[in-house]
């Protein structure tokens, strides 16, 4: 897990993010760093074909700009409807097949965002995401991706991700650490 100042920041040959139907950024920050051009991408994606919750559509970063996005490809993982709203089955659904997706594309370095949308709990959203990668570890052959990690800039998101860390691959539950 890292908790940067600015997670779009952050260094990745691929870094996946969790999107709505009508394909629009997450963040108001991402936009900006990106100048635009991210959405634009999308806008495009979104005028040739229907989306669907369940989908994934590859952008740029936007543009290699000093203070721009760094991760080099965008992964944008359909997960709710125009109104954010997600549940856990589907960030359960959705984590492995981003994963999948980040292998085949030869990405070694793979970031991802919570999956909660801003409107599932963030508990409940910490141990669907980190269920499904534990999953997809111990059950899948991985050729490309070396490194994958969860990025997030609040404190609270960082804590219940960090304690669903430890009971998920360690077992541990709050009274035990």
């Amino acid at each position: 897990f890292k908790k940067p100042y600015q997670i779009w920041q952050t260094s990745a040959d691929l870094m996946i993010v969790p999107a709505n139907s009508v394909l629009s950024l997450p963040d108001r920050w991402l936009h900006k760093m990106s100048r635009g051009h991210i959405q634009e991408e999308l806008d495009a994606i979104l005028r040739a074909k229907k989306v669907h919750i369940g989908q994934l559509y590859q952008t740029s970063n936007g543009g290699d700009y000093p203070d721009g996005v760094q991760a080099r490809r965008l992964l944008h993982a359909v997960l709710a409807a125009e109104t954010w709203v997600s549940n856990a089955h589907t960030i359960t659904q959705m984590t492995p097949k981003c994963l999948f997706a980040a292998d085949a594309m030869g990405a070694k370095t793979v970031v991802m965002t919570p999956f909660d949308c801003g409107t599932v709990d963030i508990d409940m959203a910490a141990r669907a995401q980190l269920t499904a990668i534990r999953k997809f570890l111990y059950s899948n052959r991985i050729d490309s991706v070396e490194r994958l990690y969860i990025v997030m800039s609040d404190k609270l998101s960082h804590d219940a991700y960090m304690n669903a860390y430890q009971e998920i691959f360690y077992g541990l539950t709050e009274s035990e650490k």
